[in-house]
């Protein structure tokens, strides 16, 4: 899956840079910081007021309340540099590290006190760090030994040991339930101890299990864990009572499977996945947040992911709503540890650059590669343009536009060399400097988009190219029913033998997005083939789903194939579609079918085989198929043109260096009398003899024509030459 990815297989044009590394200043401020760890009196806590384990419990409380101690350091010298709790919590000085040591305290005078050792939980729980989840789990150990223990102790104590991936993780959120823990609790407990094993589909099982009896508790812990894969909307919309929280979380979870084309429960598991594994690699390194000014475009480097913190840097957090990024570039030639990451989706395509700005501990989403490796997108100067070149034309196959902008400051730094004066490489430089800014603003754009969504590439196995093809007629009340036609290579897909037959089984998916009203539809199927011989090139696996959509809308679709056997291969294209409207008054015309004699697909009393490549050997006959709609009974004819023509220029260049030729047309003019149904609908089969064609792409236009009203639509397809085959 998305989530197995090493960190390390990324591509960089110098050596890594290490993550334990820091500057030099860092480096003096850490031991300035060293002895000055002890905060000012005025913001020290009060010490408990007994030696007790309730009252050492109340002092961490208090502590966490207080919050950061946020007071300018003595004499201001490391403002410039972080802010005190920054380095006290080096040293162990923070308050969530003091509030930690009480916690422990207090499990000295008294051990497996419950409140205590779920409070060491709850910090190891957002830290995870290895040793305070070990503390935590031998404080919830000894709580739990008491006869009385609580079921939040062992809540907590699934927790803790899911995030250790402890095999004892689901027999802890067991125990829980059996002692009356609050269902939705210990499901989600038993799913996330499930999903830390690798036990994907049990641990979704629960996870949904949860929301039958969600309660206030469990909707709020259902909905923190999200994080940042909730939308602006989305989370405008959260609220009511837990039931109607409940439907908000399954609404919530189709609409991922819907636009990813998964099921909603791998689409859960993975989001637990990018969880665990964002939080081992991209934890925050300290509690400072970067801001930015959006009103000055030169400190408006760093972009702000604001709200979507759950303790890891930014790139933890574009983990959690893209997963794997399909390709990482480092330069290490710069002068902060950066990254950019290349997101590849059906519909578009996302970049992000990061930088590990300051202390270089922690990493920030900034506007592009020049303030990801110079800190600032106006600090180009002649010294370090070649290292801006350089991270420029390392991150060309990421943006197409990288590798202009690298080209001009190769140029502009060969200008500055022959420049006669100072001054006239300044004026080379400004002119860079002021591209840089507005291509990083664009850039800058980009990136917020991408904050805006999520996404998920379903591991779809070995990839493999497939043909479909959609068509629109009307539908049931003012719905448009839309077909998705597929034809699949069968020598591509791998094969099951079973009683002297070949099994070929696979799953596919249609879903449409209404990214404007946030409604989603989806069709699936599984299905499994049957071959007396293994299939042969050119020998296609053709079907079609169908589902009503509302038309008039702006979607995006998704199509997925994907085989059910142990060898794993599929697909998926995807992009913007139209859904016409035919349920208006007046003549209107469906799309039009291209296709041939067969059973293969039905609709109405029509019967014939689908072609979804639209690809026909030479000598064929193609058949076509529409329907029209708003007619009246009456004697008045219907005048109706069929026309093939050679594509010429555009696409019809394209099809013309593949397949050569193109030359002969077909044209076909005849009037009838139609008897549409009680809905004014009438279907429409012909025939098209195709055989004088030569090998080349046409277009096939049918025109119909009543009382002054025209209508029109088109297909194109290809004749192939002999010696083609129609796979891809």
């Amino acid at each position: 899956m998305s989530h197995r990815r090493d960190p390390e297989r990324v591509r960089a044009r110098s050596p890594r840079w290490s993550r334990g590394s820091a500057p030099v200043a860092s480096r003096a401020a850490l031991l300035i910081a060293a002895a000055l760890s002890v905060a000012p009196a005025g913001v020290r806590a009060q010490r408990p007021v007994s030696d007790s384990a309730l009252a050492y419990y109340r002092h961490g409380r208090a502590l966490l309340e207080a919050g950061d101690q946020r007071i300018p350091s003595p004499l201001g010298l490391l403002d410039a540099v972080t802010v005190w709790e920054d380095f006290l919590g080096i040293f162990g000085r923070d308050h969530v590290s003091k509030a930690e040591q009480a916690f422990r305290t207090a499990l000295s005078f008294e051990p497996g006190f419950p409140p205590a050792a779920i409070a060491i939980a709850e910090l190891a729980a957002a830290s995870r760090d290895e040793e305070w989840l070990a503390r935590a789990a031998d404080a919830l150990a000894d709580a739990a030994a008491h006869a009385d223990a609580e079921p939040d102790v062992w809540i907590w104590r699934a927790r803790i040991a899911a995030l250790r991936r402890d095999p004892a993780a689901p027999g802890f959120a067991a125990r829980a339930a059996a002692l009356g823990a609050d269902p939705s609790l210990a499901r989600l407990a038993a799913a996330r101890s499930a999903f830390a094993l690798g036990h994907d589909s049990l641990g979704a099982v629960a996870y949904f299990a949860g929301l039958d009896s969600l309660s206030e508790e469990g909707a709020s812990t259902y909905y923190a864990e999200l994080g940042p894969v909730v939308r602006p909307g989305e989370r405008a919309s959260w609220g009511g009572s837990p039931p109607d929280r409940a439907e908000w979380l399954r609404r919530f979870w189709r609409r991922r499977s819907l636009e990813s084309g998964a099921d909603p429960r791998e689409r859960v598991a993975e989001h637990y996945a990018r969880v665990a594994y964002a939080s081992e690699y991209y934890r925050r390194a300290g509690k400072r947040r970067i801001q930015m000014v959006a009103d000055d475009p030169l400190s408006g480097d760093t972009v702000l992911v604001e709200g979507r913190d759950l303790g890891l840097d930014d790139r933890g957090t574009v983990y959690l709503l893209h997963g794997e990024p399909d390709d990482v570039i480092r330069t290490t030639s710069c002068a902060n540890p950066n990254e950019s990451w290349l997101y590849v989706r059906p519909d578009r395509r996302f970049v992000f650059h990061f930088a590990a700005l300051g202390s270089g501990q922690q990493y920030s989403l900034v506007s592009g590669p020049v303030s990801a490796c110079l800190g600032r997108a106006d600090q180009v100067n002649s010294a370090n343009v070649d290292v801006v070149v350089q991270a420029l034309e390392d991150r060309r196959d990421l943006d197409p536009r990288l590798g202009i902008q690298a080209t001009r400051f190769r140029t502009g730094s060969e200008a500055i060399g022959r420049a006669p004066t100072p001054v006239a490489a300044q004026r080379v430089l400004l002119s860079f400097t002021s591209d840089v800014i507005r291509f990083e603003s664009e850039a800058r754009q980009d990136a917020m988009e991408g904050l805006e969504r999520d996404s998920y590439a379903a591991d779809l196995g070995v990839p493999i190219p497939f043909f479909y093809d959609t068509y629109a007629f009307r539908g049931a009340g003012e719905a448009t029913d839309l077909v998705v036609a597929f034809a699949v290579p069968g020598e591509l897909l791998p094969s099951q033998e079973a009683a002297g037959s070949f099994l070929y089984p696979v799953q596919l998916v249609v879903a449409l997005a209404d990214t404007v009203d946030q409604e989603f539809f989806r069709a699936d199927t599984s299905r499994t083939f049957s071959s007396g011989v293994s299939l042969r090139p050119g020998e296609l696996l053709r079907t079609a789903l169908e589902l009503a959509v509302p038309p008039g809308r702006f979607y995006t679709h998704t199509v997925t194939l994907r085989t059910t056997g142990e060898e794993r291969v599929g697909g998926a294209y995807g992009g913007p579609i139209e859904v016409p409207d035919f349920s208006g008054p007046g003549l209107a015309i469906s799309d039009v079918v291209l296709g041939e004699r067969g059973t293969s697909w039905r609709r109405g009393d029509v019967s014939m085989g689908l072609v979804a490549p639209r690809r026909y050997p030479q000598g064929s006959t193609v058949t076509l198929f529409y329907e029209l709609y708003g007619l009246e009974r009456s004697d008045e004819a219907v005048r109706t043109s069929i026309a093939v023509t050679p594509i010429r220029g555009g696409v019809g260049g394209f099809f013309r260096r593949l397949f050569g030729g193109g030359a002969g047309e077909v044209k076909l003019e005849f009037e009838d009398v139609p008897e549409p149904d009680e809905t004014g609908a009438v279907q429409v089969l012909r025939t098209v003899d195709a055989r004088a064609l030569e090998p080349g792409g046409y277009r096939l236009e049918v025109e119909v024509a009543i009382a002054g009203t025209t209508v029109k639509r088109q297909r194109e397809f290809v004749i192939l030459d002999p010696d083609e085959t129609s796979g891809p």
